[in-house]
């Protein structure tokens, strides 16, 4: 998240499961906010960042033990 955050002013992230299901979203309180993902179950999804200016950008990853 650091490394994106560092491009864009990132104020919120969630992480959408591969089915639309929003499973999680946090408000980005500087450059080294971290999420945490251990509880999400082995899967696609995506990472949806939110700029302050409304613009949205979406990151897929895969989570696995």
């Amino acid at each position: 998240l650091r490394d994106v955050y560092k491009r864009q002013e990132v104020v919120c992230v969630s992480v959408i499961s591969s089915s639309g299901s929003t499973m999680s979203s946090w408000d980005v309180l500087g450059p080294k906010s971290q999420i945490d993902i251990s509880k999400l179950p082995d899967g696609l999804y995506l990472l949806r960042l939110t700029e302050k200016s409304g613009k949205s950008e979406a990151i897929r990853f895969i989570k696995q033990q």
